[in-house]
């Protein structure tokens, strides 16, 4: 019985923007796109789209407790935002999907990495890795803001 149960496909549930759901089985991916387009801007490239799918996956895995699971899900966490964020174009990507799909526990991980690379730089550093030009405040200011958001940088 448990043989069996390993050897279904999970079901993949598609929410659509007006309320509709969709129902596939992983197994039948390569058919989706042929039934019905999937309004997902936020996806840039097929690597988010497989990271994303991965991570689903691999938690619902956990959560249903099927035989070979991942034992430690925290450690696969780490593991897995290690190996996924390359740089901060796919931490943003990760960012952004996870956000737009409610993908809360992905959503933590990206905002705690994101924290991670920016916490103790100094602004102008920051300013310059988020693409930041001017944001209409005196050097003095910027060096206060920073001084007092010092803690919320700190998520552990």
């Amino acid at each position: 019985m448990a043989a069996a149960e390993e050897a279904l496909p999970l079901l993949l549930v598609l929410r659509l923007r007006n309320g509709e759901e969709r129902f596939a089985l992983t197994n039948q991916a390569e058919e989706l796109p042929f039934g019905y387009a999937i309004d997902a801007p936020f996806i840039r490239s097929a690597r988010t789209f497989g990271l994303l799918d991965e991570y689903e996956r691999i938690h619902a895995q956990h959560v249903r407790g099927v035989a070979g699971a991942v034992p430690d899900i925290a450690a696969w966490d780490r593991a897995f935002m290690e190996r996924a964020v390359t740089d901060t174009d796919e931490l943003h990507n990760l960012f952004v999907g996870a956000s737009t799909l409610g993908m809360d526990g992905l959503s933590d991980l990206c905002a705690q990495k994101t924290a991670d690379v920016v916490k103790r730089r100094p602004v102008e550093e920051v300013k310059a890795l988020l693409g930041i030009t001017d944001v209409g405040m005196t050097p003095e200011e910027e060096l206060k803001l920073q001084h007092d958001n010092d803690a919320i940088l700190c998520l552990r």
